[in-house]
């Protein structure tokens, strides 16, 4: 049996209620995550592409940060946030998220063809402040914002879209959905609370990772270095990374104050929300 028909097998296991999984065919397999798949999809009646999410790991923590992802995206509705298309579980009792299919490559992609310049690197940071205003409105934080989990539609930068929420958290929420010793986020992308352990998270923690992402889109390398996660992790939480014009061309001066002020270790001490922070970038 060929890969395709393999999972529109699967598919067409969805309970009868889901009509739009059940007229879906599958066309490739694309990605593969820590928990799912991720595969090309087309509706045979309309011709819409889908990106279609198969969790492919069985945990308890696992099923709930699926659900919880589902639940995420099912209540963000914003041209820089990726769309949700629809989600549910196959009578396998597999879980599936389908989205809109986005056609271009990553942020990370197209940092490896050199920096952005200072105007694409200010128009990359307002629309994904109002990404993460939309999402914070809803009480939802990120928690992985970073080059691979931005996607630019058709490979530009005013088309933007924030993806992956597969950790996402309500904001205020304390319980974790974590297996014993992982560490939940990227290492030189994640805010020093978020580094800690900390439970209590804001909006302000997405700034965090935002001033790491325009550092690295603007200087063209991170602004936390080391020879393996530890050392990441200590001069993430430790030390402060040296100013974005240290580390690249002339950078305007109020850009330069943003992004350090979205690094700073405190979290008082960063913009206050996504709004101020568009706020300072709009001029």
């Amino acid at each position: 049996m060929a890969f395709s028909d393999r999972v529109v097998g699967r598919l067409r296991q969805i309970s009868a209620e889901d009509t739009l999984a059940r007229e879906l065919v599958v066309v490739r397999e694309v990605g593969a995550g820590a928990m799912g798949r991720v595969y090309e999809a087309v509706h045979h009646e309309t011709g819409r592409r889908i990106a279609l999410k198969i969790l492919s790991r069985d945990t308890s923590v696992d099923r709930a940060r699926f659900a919880a992802e589902a639940s995420a995206l099912e209540r963000l509705d914003h041209p820089a946030i990726v769309g949700y298309v629809a989600h549910g579980i196959t009578a396998d009792g597999e879980a599936y998220l389908a989205m809109e299919w986005l056609q271009g490559h990553t942020l990370s992609k197209h940092l490896e063809g050199g920096p952005l310049t200072i105007l694409e690197a200010v128009i990359l940071g307002r629309r994904v402040c109002e990404a993460l205003a939309a999402a914070h409105a809803q009480g939802i934080i990120h928690r992985d914002l970073k080059p691979t989990n931005l996607f630019l539609l058709e490979g530009r930068v005013d088309a933007v879209k924030v993806v992956d929420f597969g950790i996402a958290r309500e904001i205020g929420v304390e319980r974790e959905l974590t297996r014993t010793g992982e560490v939940v986020g990227t290492p030189g992308y994640m805010a020093p609370e978020q580094a800690r352990g900390q439970k209590t998270l804001d909006g302000r923690t997405d700034l965090f990772a935002l001033g790491c992402v325009l550092f690295r889109s603007i200087s063209g390398r991170p602004a936390f270095e080391g020879e393996d996660v530890l050392s990441v992790l200590s001069k993430l939480i430790l030390q402060d990374p040296p100013r974005v014009s240290q580390a690249s061309a002339p950078v305007p001066k109020q850009l330069e104050r943003l992004v350090a002020r979205m690094l700073a270790k405190d979290p008082a001490q960063r913009p206050a929300s996504a709004e101020a922070a568009l706020a300072e970038l709009r001029p």
